[in-house]
């Protein structure tokens, strides 16, 4: 498994366009000054999203679970510091986000870490020969099972990704199709973009 792991890539951009000064310095303040273990401490149980992108679940997830510690990852910067400025604005205390590659959570939260898993509308790579760039491959959700005790949320607009993922997944997890996901999660900017370019919205929930 760790082998693997390592192989692991994040395709997309890290960042759209060239970062501010403040949002450098906003992004290295959070970094240098955020307290991970006392987080740890402070919480007994975990939610993560991968890939919060504009912050709109993450956010929600925070604000209505006071009692559990939020964790977002993202590797692209902007949405990283547009959340970070959002916890602070909101006065969060129970979230905290690493503006990394999700694999590199494996250093830092044991196994059946987390109690449930979000991953919301991926980059689908709907071209065959991108298929290999998809976040959620096998390997990766093997990986991902480890680290949840309870439930992985996934959510796509893409067909063939959402079917893929479900026949590997059944190899390991019950798996619940959920035909109408849309109290799952909060109205995000892609599931509204999906919904205004006329692309049905794909939920399942895998119980691990």
């Amino acid at each position: 498994m760790e082998n693997k792991l390592r192989q692991i890539k994040s395709y997309g951009r890290t960042v759209a366009k060239a970062l501010s000064e403040n949002q450098k310095n906003d992004l290295i303040n959070y970094v240098n000054s955020f307290d991970f273990d006392t987080f740890k401490n402070n919480y007994k149980k975990f939610i993560l999203e991968i890939g919060f992108g504009n912050g709109e679940n993450i956010l929600k997830l925070a604000t209505e679970n006071e009692e559990y510690g939020i964790v977002g990852v993202d590797p692209f910067k902007n949405s990283c510091i547009k959340v970070i400025r959002d916890i602070q604005k909101l006065s969060i205390k129970n979230m905290c986000i690493f503006n990394d590659d999700v694999k590199n959570l494996d250093r830092l939260f044991g196994e059946k870490f987390f109690e449930k898993a979000y991953i919301l509308f991926p980059d689908p790579w709907p071209k065959k020969k991108h298929n290999k760039r998809r976040l959620i491959n096998e390997d990766f959700f093997k990986w991902l099972v480890t680290k949840v005790f309870g439930e992985i949320i996934f959510a796509t607009d893409n067909l063939d990704y959402f079917e893929s993922v479900l026949e590997f997944a059944s190899k390991y997890v019950n798996v619940k199709r959920i035909e109408d996901g849309d109290q799952l999660i909060a109205n995000t900017k892609y599931k509204q973009k999906a919904i205004a370019e006329g692309r049905k919205c794909n939920y399942a929930v895998f119980c691990v």
